[in-house]
């Protein structure tokens, strides 16, 4: 019953028996040529497939972005605990360094 349902889902007139991966359409065993058509459970598959890939390539987006913004936030809180350790410590930080460099 569910195969007939997939079948006429599909808009193809299978009602014969499987030929290997494919199955064997009215219209091809009625001119008694070989059939071409790919089972409907095999399409479904690959369409399935498709869909799981492009989720999976925008899951990759997202982490690539999730991760740049991360390494961006670690960086500004290195770079703010270097501030307080040169507060705590007397010494320039070391943006003010850098400043002084230049200037001299």
């Amino acid at each position: 019953m569910l195969l007939q349902v997939v079948y006429v889902y599909l808009g193809f007139p299978f009602t014969h028996a499987t030929n290997g991966k494919k199955v064997a359409c009215d219209r091809c065993v009625h001119h008694k040529t070989n059939c071409t058509y790919w089972s409907p459970q095999d399409l479904i598959v690959q369409k399935k497939l498709k869909s799981i890939g492009k989720s999976v390539t925008s899951i990759d987006a997202n982490s690539e972005v999730q991760n740049c913004l991360q390494a961006k936030s670690f960086y500004h809180q290195y770079n703010l605990q270097a501030r307080y350790w040169a507060l705590d410590s007397g010494e320039p930080a070391p943006d003010e360094e850098m400043l002084t460099e230049q200037k001299s």
